[in-house]
């Protein structure tokens, strides 16, 4: 850039510390990314919109690069080796939490159009019902054996030591070192597989290429394996493992077919398979390209084809097989003596099918045992606390005294905490037209009850520990152990809750939002006064209210509001807050919203050339590239020197039901049968109490204004900058801000008057100002400018914030009654990369929310009313002038500033 009368020092001084936003394309996936083009400074660079993650249980809920915790850093733990699957959640977890509470990441917020829930299962039903139907009659058509359940687990455990010493060597002991591939050959196909057919291409038919090959070609059979790439599957992971099923779903697999292996059979199967094919690419990825060549005959072409059959489902298969590796052990244990005491995490998967006859002492049993209890219990009380919850303590010492000990796993056996039901869970993939989510259908949503709602999922209270000497470890095929709740009636050992406990316990956590459903279950299903209060059904995309305070997840408007609020807490997706709607307690909410985005345009993240224009130095400057920019194009925002006292108070939380049920139930068969039986829906609506006030500041009155959280949008906490240091050239730019005749007081705005910055006809930037006059360059800091430079044409408005509760915000952007904005580009012709017309667009409106929690709270409430995607920018974190340019990236009209 050269600006007229700048030198390239000064312009690089004063962009210095300045972000800019882009959206690069690789390997099919669009990146959102920030970079400071004029600092190189690592102070500088090395700052994010978001925090990185509290605890290192929660490292589970993404597949993205990020830095450890402190405690991870300090532990002996070795940093993970081994193939890159090259796919990550979308949207970006990370992003999740932003530095501004109830905020999102700008890379999180880009991501959400194409959100890993909007996609749902693709498949050839046809060919699925066949293979279903070849499965049940001769499975080695499809190249399965039958399955032989001691083999699966011996291999499984087999396979989980392999990848043990593989992680802690380094990646220098790989299974190679282990079984050459002609070993590996026979026993996968002469144990699970059926041979393939001879193949004369390859140089070793009975290699790895061969195998992968036949690996990745059965894990993409349909209709017989399960896609983890679909969020709902990732969530129902556990309860394939440990949710009892009634006989009839015992007999019959999801379809109705008859099935001779249960459902949890095939997924352990399906475990197994891809860990086996994880485990070979682990050991090609830590070869040169000369020992894969030479050592186990694999040509760079046949290296290269393996990605080509790769699969969105296969490669989610390789996810699911890494965090099984990392987080299960699997056990064997030959009984010395009948009914023998055993020791485990959860029940064994017995590979004795025969459930009328006791086993045989001497005969050897399977159990699984997670790897890393001590960690995920103390992420729970981290999280625990993070929210606010009131009975932490008891819950810490309820679960402790249940796990403590299983410190080590040569203690003597004893009963185990966890009993595994008989069969799997008859699992239903969600219908296209079911919009209620992961937990919406028949199987899921139980009967309405008091506290249930038309989402609602079952939970399963922890037992306390039994009086009396517990029983033996059941075995899997006893009808006893199918149901939990019901062992410390009969003496048996305790439990730590249902399946949603014992998946986050175990640490078997596939990447997304699964992380921020389990977290929530399994702190109500261990505190024994929660679920008593709440009931045993569960809203975990709504909240709930609880010993005077309310619980909102964080994919609801009303939790991405009310975080904002004094003393409001959040972790992973999880808000809690010091207030309860009025007239409800202990009660679960199903929050309705309506989703701003119109239907003809393109996701925003798609318009990459879009992003970096709007986002450049230069932006507004009505198409001029940085060289034909001029130093009198430039101007430097200043937010209001004065922070007025707060003349908004929040007063009042309700709820309205909504007009029509967010979600009907799934058993009715008509639309009127569904709309008369759906739990009710409701929408959150805060009430404010704004001072009005004289042109000289006096209090006359005060005025109650009720904003209703009808449209389910989004904050973006605004990303860091570094100002730049306040030299001579912060003078050169555009003249000092000075009062503007036209502005005038709001007669309710107590916290401030509306501002506005425009071009005047010289093309000069002039702010108008209707406190007082900002102060003269000459009175900037002599270590940093107040913000950063911004074109003069990129306009903005500025209202305070109590000017919107009293409908004073038709000043601002120009955004009819009617109109929304949203994630979306919203040029009619759906041309987001074309040129648009910026004059037509109106100004951003940037709300001066700051001066106090319920200014900002009345400022999202207004966004939420409205259908305004928001930047959240404070003072001292991010300039004006990158919050706005940030904005424009992003296509949001609104900036809150806060501080």
């Amino acid at each position: 850039m050269n600006l007229a009368g700048l030198s390239d020092d000064e312009v690089k001084a004063l962009f210095s510390g300045a972000p800019v936003f882009s959206v690069e394309k690789t390997k099919g996936r669009r990146r959102p990314s920030v970079d400071f083009p004029y600092n190189g400074n690592l102070a500088v660079r090395d700052v994010s919109d978001s925090p990185q993650l509290s605890h290192e249980a929660f490292s589970a809920a993404t597949l993205r690069p990020h830095l450890r915790t402190v405690e991870a850093q300090d532990s002996k733990a070795t940093p993970r080796v081994g193939y890159d699957i090259d796919v990550v959640e979308v949207p970006s977890m990370l992003g999740l939490q932003a530095h501004e509470p109830g905020c999102v990441g700008f890379e999180h917020f880009l991501e959400i159009p194409y959100s890993d829930n909007l996609r749902t299962e693709e498949r050839d039903e046809m060919e699925a019902s066949r293979n279903r139907e070849v499965l049940e009659e001769t499975p080695e058509k499809l190249g399965i054996k039958w399955l032989d359940l001691r083999l699966m687990y011996e291999r499984l455990k087999e396979l989980g030591q392999y990848h043990q010493t593989y992680q802690e060597s380094g990646g220098k002991v790989s299974i190679l070192d282990h079984q050459q591939p002609g070993e590996l050959y026979a026993h996968l196909f002469g144990k699970f597989l059926t041979p393939p057919r001879f193949d004369g291409s390859t140089g070793d038919p009975t290699g790895l290429k061969v195998q992968i090959e036949t690996l990745m070609r059965v894990l993409r059979i349909e209709g017989i394996w399960r896609d983890f790439s679909i969020v709902e599957w990732r969530i129902r992971l556990g309860k394939l493992l440990w949710e009892p099923s009634t006989p009839e779903e015992s007999e019959h697999d999801a379809y109705g077919f008859e099935q001779p292996y249960s459902e949890r059979d095939m997924f352990l199967l399906q475990v197994l398979l891809a860990s086996e094919l994880l485990l070979r690419l682990d050991a090609i990825s830590g070869l040169s390209m000369e020992e894969v060549t030479n050592g186990i005959n694999l040509t760079a072409a046949e290296v290269r084809n393996f990605a080509s059959l790769r699969t969105r489902k296969t490669d989610w298969d390789l996810v699911l097989a890494r965090r099984f590796l990392e987080n299960i052990e699997v056990l064997e244990e030959t009984p010395s003596v009948p009914m023998p005491r055993k020791r485990g995490f959860f029940s064994a998967l017995s590979v004795n099918r025969g459930e009328e006859h006791p086993a045989n002492p001497a005969e050897t049993e399977f159990w699984l045992r997670p790897r890393h209890q001590d960690r995920q219990l103390s992420g729970l009380l981290h999280f625990a606390e993070a929210i606010g919850w009131p009975n932490v303590e008891e819950v810490s010492s309820s679960l402790s005294s249940k796990i403590q000990s299983q410190a080590t796993p040569t203690q003597t056996p004893t009963p185990s905490l966890y009993r595994t039901p008989l069969e799997s869970p008859l699992p239903t993939p969600r219908s296209g037209h079911h919009a209620g989510g992961y937990f919406d259908d028949t199987l899921w949503r139980p009967q309405l009850t008091r506290n249930s709602t038309g989402r609602s999922i079952a939970l399963q209270a922890a037992s306390p520990p039994a009086a009396q000497a517990p029983p033996r470890r059941p075995a899997l095929l006893r009808k006893d152990s199918s149901h939990p709740s019901s062992n410390h009636n009969n003496g048996g050992p305790p439990n730590v809750g249902g399946w949603l406990s014992r998946s986050y316990l175990t640490g078997l956590i596939l990447p997304g939002e699964a992380m921020s459903h389990l977290l929530i279950s399994t702190l109500l299903e261990n505190d024994k006064r929660a679920i008593a209060a709440l009931g045993n059904f569960a809203n975990l995309c709504g909240g709930f209210t609880y010993g005077g305070k309310s619980w909102w997840s964080k994919g609801s408007v009303i939790g991405r509001v009310m975080a904002a609020m004094e003393e409001a807490k959040e972790c992973m997706g999880w808000v809690g807050v010091p207030v309860v709607p009025e007239g409800c307690e202990a009660i679960w909410v199903d929050v309705a919203s309506t989703v701003p985005m119109p239907t003809k345009a393109r996701a925003r993240i798609e318009a990459g050339e879009r992003i970096s224009r709007d986002s450049s130095f230069t932006a507004g400057g009505g198409g001029k590239t940085e060289a034909e920019a001029r130093g009198a194009d430039f101007i430097i925002p200043r937010d209001d020197e004065t922070i007025r006292r707060p003349g908004v108070r929040f007063s009042r939380f309700d709820l309205h039901q909504s007009d029509r049920p967010f979600f009907p139930r799934a058993d009715s068969d008509t639309e009127e049968e569904s709309d008369a039986g759906a739990g009710p829906s409701y929408t959150g609506a805060l009430t404010f109490e704004v001072e009005e006030q004289l042109e000289d500041g006096n209090t006359i009155g005060i005025v109650e204004t009720t904003l209703h959280l009808t449209h389910d949008v989004f904050f973006v906490a605004a990303h860091p900058c570094t100002p730049p240091p306040a030299t001579a050239a912060a003078l050169k730019l555009a003249p000092p801000p000075r009062l503007s005749k036209d502005s005038r007081r709001s007669s309710t705005a107590g916290t401030g008057p509306t501002h506005s910055n425009s071009n005047s006809n010289n093309g000069s930037g002039t702010t108008q100002n209707g406190a007082a006059p900002s102060p003269s360059p000459s009175r900037v800091s002599s270590r940093r400018a107040p913000a950063h430079p911004l074109h003069a044409g990129a306009r903005y408005r500025t209202v305070a914030a109590a000017a919107l509760a009293a409908g004073a915000a038709g000043i601002g952007i120009g955004i009819g009654a009617g109109e929304s904005a949203s994630l979306l580009t919203a040029d009619d012709d759906g041309d987001v990369d074309g040129d648009e017309d910026e004059e037509t667009g109106g100004a951003l409106l940037v709300v001066d929310a700051r001066g106090g929690a319920d200014q900002e709270v009345l400022a999202r409430a207004w966004c939420a009313q409205r259908g305004e995607h928001a930047v959240v920018a404070r003072v001292g974190r991010a300039c004006l002038a990158c919050a706005v340019r940030e904005a424009r990236a992003l296509g949001v009209r609104v900036v809150v500033r806060v501080g």
